[in-house]
């Protein structure tokens, strides 16, 4: 955008200067989410990954390879647990998704004693994916490109808005109620794969605007970085089920997987349907 803000979803590469091909690249991490749900962690750092690379047209998600990082204290009693249950989701997740990893390394050793204190790392599991572009000019960005078009939320969550493991959790609830709330979890991976293909054809067929992923800091983030990026304002109306404050402030700030599109009027109605 016109500002240079730094929140670009994947990077492209192009192979040469005489013609169009080249490759893309995306990163998906939940850190956080390991703290309290190993499982939601596994689920979540693959899906974000095809949220972030799903703004440049690749054809399909089959076409996807990844990389996996692994960095875990497994010398220390419950990780490899931790750990088992983060790479069994990781590989069902991408069975249905019909991607799979190529390469990718582990540090598995993520520990240090001072004096009689073991101090562990966070178990960490870092996706990069990576995939062919035979025109690196089908792609959108995420800073906002028009006044009067449409903002549409894409929800893998249907409709769910658990908190746990979210910045706004962190950042303003007591530690002890975020112990106690359900993490998001990707439930249906068919669905994710099917919409993946479809925005990847409306981004080949130039009828998306700009898209951004739902990730750190909910919804409410989200927008905000497309419209401080673009220098054009948003108009939000939430749905009539969100009135109460507390619905409100889930619905703006869970951090379920998703993304948002800008659509043009004269293409909304198909994109809906």
């Amino acid at each position: 955008g016109p500002f240079h803000m730094p929140i670009s979803n994947y990077s492209l590469t192009s192979l040469g200067y005489f013609n169009n091909s080249g490759i893309a690249s995306a990163i998906g991490e939940k850190p956080f989410l390991g703290l309290y749900d190993s499982k939601a962690q596994g689920s979540m750092s693959v899906c974000e990954m095809i949220t972030n690379i799903m703004g440049v047209y690749i054809g399909n998600i089959n076409n996807i390879k990844c990389s996996a990082n692994w960095m875990w204290a497994t010398s220390v009693e419950n990780e490899t647990s931790k750990l088992y249950i983060a790479a069994k989701e990781m590989c069902d997740a991408m069975k249905v998704l019909g991607i799979g990893i190529d390469g990718g390394k582990d540090s598995l050793s993520m520990t240090v004693k001072h004096k009689d204190t073991v101090i562990k790392s966070p178990g960490e599991l870092v996706i990069t994916g990576y995939a062919p572009c035979s025109n690196i000019n089908k792609k959108v960005t995420p800073e906002l490109k028009k006044s009067n078009s449409n903002l549409v939320l894409i929800d893998f969550s249907h409709g769910k808005t658990r908190m746990g493991g979210s910045i706004f959790l962190k950042t303003c609830v007591a530690t002890g109620l975020k112990n106690k709330l359900e993490c998001p979890i990707i439930e249906d991976y068919n669905g994710l794969a099917k919409a993946f293909n479809i925005v990847q054809s409306y981004i080949y067929s130039n009828k998306i605007l700009s898209l951004h992923d739902k990730s750190d800091g909910g919804l409410i983030t989200t927008i905000s970085e497309m419209a401080m990026s673009s220098k054009i304002g948003v108009d939000l109306t939430c749905f009539e089920n969100e009135t109460k404050n507390n619905d409100l402030l889930s619905f703006l700030f869970n951090e379920e997987l998703g993304v948002v599109c800008e659509i043009e009027n004269i293409y909304l109605q198909d994109f809906l349907d």
